[in-house]
């Protein structure tokens, strides 16, 4: 047996080997090892013999094989993750989509009830309208046919006193007003009063219709206020030296001077 101590030709060629290794060329690294004894420091092995070299392999491989399984599982879990958070956007996205639909039914719905609603109220100012327009005619019409009927009434008034009129003048005519016996007893008029009536006794009618006479004959009467009489040198004796007076007061006066 011959004990082998290493050189640094023969470590250079470990680290080629080691690359061998990673890259998983199983069967480059057999026959390198049939031709090659390899030594760590501090050891030593017999020439052929390799199974320490399988087995650090099959323990690499062993942790590659674990890291796979654990990056697999990591990678499953983040697209798990990623799923779920995509699902939850998609639901959030889903409900939000649902609540704004909502939201423009309701605005969609409370437009056509306000429209509903203008169109009610624009119909009701419209009847309303109508409505006062024919009670406004009906009204003119009662008022036309109201006036016609007072005309009417006052037509028929008109030929109910012209017949009562006319009954009135008949009865007039057919029966004659009986003067008072006092007023028609003659009297006596004195020397001022005769010089305008005359001196014969005359009742009192007759004494005041000859009086009038006189005056429109004379045109005493005022000419602005009609119910004044002014007095000639005559008519001057019979009211006492008084100029003008009223028709009341010449009655009072002209009585005097009969007896």
């Amino acid at each position: 047996m011959r004990i082998l101590q290493p050189s640094r030709s023969r470590t250079c060629k470990m680290s080629r080997l080691s690359n061998f290794h990673r890259g998983k060329r199983k069967k480059k690294l057999v026959l390198l090892t049939e031709t090659l004894t390899l030594v760590r420091p501090g050891l030593a092995f017999i020439h052929g013999d390799h199974s320490f070299l399988e087995g650090e392999m099959a323990a690499k491989r062993k942790k590659k094989a674990k890291k796979k399984v654990a990056k697999r599982r990591g990678a499953k879990k983040k697209a798990t993750k990623r799923k779920a958070t995509k699902r939850k956007a998609t639901k959030r996205k889903a409900t939000k989509k649902k609540a704004k639909r909502k939201a423009t039914k309701k605005k969609a719905t409370k437009r056509r009830v306000a429209k509903k609603k203008k169109k009610a109220t624009k119909r009701k100012a419209a009847k309303r309208k109508v409505t006062k327009k024919k009670k406004k005619k009906v009204a003119k019409k009662k008022k036309k046919v109201a006036k016609k009927k007072k005309k009417v009434a006052k037509k028929k008034k008109k030929v109910a006193k012209k017949k009562k009129a006319t009954k009135k003048k008949a009865q007039k005519k057919k029966s004659k007003r009986k003067p008072n016996p006092a007023f028609m007893r003659p009297m006596q008029p004195d020397a001022a009063l005769a010089a305008v009536v005359g001196s014969t006794p005359i009742p009192r009618t007759e004494i005041t219709k000859r009086l009038w006479i006189y005056i429109k004959k004379n045109d005493l009467q005022d000419s602005k206020n009609r119910r004044m009489i002014n007095g000639d040198a005559a008519l001057r004796a019979v009211f006492g030296g008084k100029s003008q007076v009223s028709m009341f007061e010449m009655t009072k006066l002209v009585s005097r001077h009969m007896s």
